[in-house]
């Protein structure tokens, strides 16, 4: 996967896609396999706003019931096997425990019905050769069996449990990253730092997009018969540079997880709700737990969103209350992390309450307002993001006004995907690569799948390159020489926190950084003034806000 924004500037494509998020990429991929001419620019690295902050959970919206979107939850449980399906290294099914309390939100057979209902929509959910991907089915639990898988819970007006599966995503960076790989393997021309700002076009038609290169300052103009805009939170400000008053608006909601020591068993994750039917999900992640969600409206523009510390507070105040047992303080959080998630403001008349929206998504075609060649995307979910990039490149062909080739991305399967049984594999190249720890070849496998090899092939020359950059973590010094070479990492904290996980449960170590750093300094032929203000960068992300910080910009439109 190379970068060469002068080359994408000399060549004309059926579809421009702006926004390298998991939607983005998605459609990259979709767009690519049916054989269209494909080009994706993103303006930060990829993968690097909303796509990197989501709770990392492939799942059917058990709570979307509640506001009966059943077409959605059926979407999304479909689409969680596909993704089981084509992406068997990344996605995993995963136990999840809910305790039921007698004056909790829903009474026992209210979620009993609606777990037999949830069931009953994901009959195909054992569809799969792989039986370590096969769901089972939920199961009741007495008030006794509850407290003994998690003795931890409250267990005052506690009245009993229910058990159901849901999946996984090991790394949500880097699945993203494998569908921007897939498509760059079947001919998608890509690129990150790559700033969209202005439309081309000729009267109503647009012919392509002006785009800044961030890295060389240069201009390049970018041709396509059509534009997909796929930006996520900056989906109506980017419609911005054409119209005075967009066609669509957005809700944005303000979501934030904190990643903290383990403070409940590791056999499963639990879903809590309290009295108001707030939700909180306690997950195991990586031998750490994974807390969230906030879930609220942010007005303000996206660029000057930030995670404060009330932020962080709430959430923990918020863990505290419903799961006593956590006592967390600010020194439990280990890493923490926030993002916008983009909501269809006309799929709901809430406007103050962003958890009560809609999470559906919009494919909206630009000729309804006389724009030819523009087609824009709004919403949707990492669960969803196939189905999704399928519905918007049949659109792409209506807008190019030829056959349309028919989806084959359920039939393929994602860069690294090329397995049969996820297990069979890693227990395979531990064998084929048995002078290497086999806790590495596993590591490797999870997070490249079928092109762990490639990632050990660099480790041959140079053995201390597949030696821990850590004592602390698994990543070694060849995923960050991979990460420069052939994924387009290009600072720090691409490598650190998007293209491994290095950085992604808390602060590695300083020495660890300056490793990192050290190897991508002598392939980017940086400075050591330049080195060194790249780890300071980083090191800085792992501080927790100063007392003082604030959304300035949130509370300037509230005020």
């Amino acid at each position: 996967m190379k970068r060469n924004l002068p080359q994408m500037a000399e060549t004309s494509y059926d579809l421009v896609i702006i926004g390298g998020g998991i939607t983005g990429s998605c459609i990259a991929w979709d767009a690519a396999l049916r054989g269209l001419k494909t080009a994706l620019v993103e303006k930060n690295d990829f993968s690097a706003a909303t796509s990197s902050a989501p709770s990392k959970l492939v799942h059917g919206g058990l709570r979307y019931l509640k506001n009966l979107e059943f077409g959605l939850v059926r979407e999304s449980l479909r689409e969680r096997r596909y993704l089981e399906q084509i992406a068997p290294h990344q996605v995993d099914p995963l136990a999840f425990l809910l305790p039921v309390y007698k004056h909790g939100p829903n009474s026992a057979p209210v979620l009993l019905a609606g777990m037999t209902l949830y069931e009953l929509l994901s009959y195909d959910k054992r569809w799969l050769e792989d039986p370590d991907k096969q769901l089972p089915s939920f199961s009741p639990l007495s008030r006794k069996e509850t407290l003994r898988r998690v003795p931890q819970l409250k267990s005052e007006e506690l009245v009993n449990g229910l058990v159901y599966y849901d999946c996984l995503m090991h790394s949500p960076e880097r699945l993203s990253l494998d569908f921007l790989m897939a498509a760059a393997e079947s001919g998608a021309d890509l690129a990150n730092y790559a700033e969209v700002t202005d439309f081309v076009r000729t009267e109503n038609t647009l012919t392509g997009v002006e785009v800044t290169d961030l890295l060389s300052g240069q201009n390049h103009t970018i041709s396509g018969r059509v534009v997909v805009n796929a930006s996520g939170p900056w989906a109506d400000l980017l419609l911005g540079l054409m119209e005075q008053e967009p066609a669509r608006h957005l809700m944005r909601s303000k979501g934030i997880h904190i990643v903290t020591r383990v403070i409940a068993p590791l056999e499963q994750a639990l879903t809590l709700t309290n009295e108001a039917g707030e939700h909180l999900f306690v997950i195991p992640w990586r031998g750490h737990t994974l807390i969230g969600t906030t879930d609220r409206e942010f007005r303000g523009h996206p660029d000057d969103f930030k995670v404060t510390l009330d932020d962080i507070d709430e959430l923990i105040d918020k863990t505290n209350r419903m799961y006593p047992a956590a006592e967390l303080t600010r020194a439990d959080v280990l890493y923490y992390y926030g993002g916008l998630r983009p909501i269809v403001e006309k799929e709901t008349k809430v406007k103050t309450e962003s958890y009560k929206a809609s999470r559906k998504h919009e494919v909206y075609d630009h000729e309804e307002e006389g724009i030819h060649g523009l087609i824009s995307v709004i919403g949707g979910k990492y669960t969803t993001a196939r189905h999704l990039a399928e519905q918007v490149v049949d659109q792409v062909y209506h807008q190019l006004k030829t056959p349309k080739v028919h989806c084959s991305t359920i039939q393929s399967q994602i860069s690294g995907g090329q397995i049969e049984r996820f297990q069979d594999f890693v227990e395979s190249e531990q064998n084929r690569w048995c002078l290497y720890s086999p806790d590495l070849i596993a590591h490797l496998c999870r997070n490249y799948g079928a092109r762990a090899e490639r990632v050990l092939e660099l480790g041959k020359a140079d053995p201390e390159l597949l030696e821990p950059l850590s004592p602390l973590r698994q990543e070694v010094g060849a995923e960050i020489l991979y990460a420069v070479r052939e994924e387009m990492a290009f600072n720090l904290a691409d490598a650190v926190f998007r293209r491994t996980g290095l950085g992604t449960l808390g602060h590695p170590g300083l020495n660890a950084l300056e490793k990192a750093a050290g190897l991508m300094a002598s392939e980017l032929g940086w400075t050591p003034e330049k080195t060194a203000a790249e780890v300071a960068a980083v090191a800085a992300r792992f501080e927790l806000p100063s007392a003082s910080a604030s959304d300035q910009a949130e509370t300037e439109a509230l005020a």
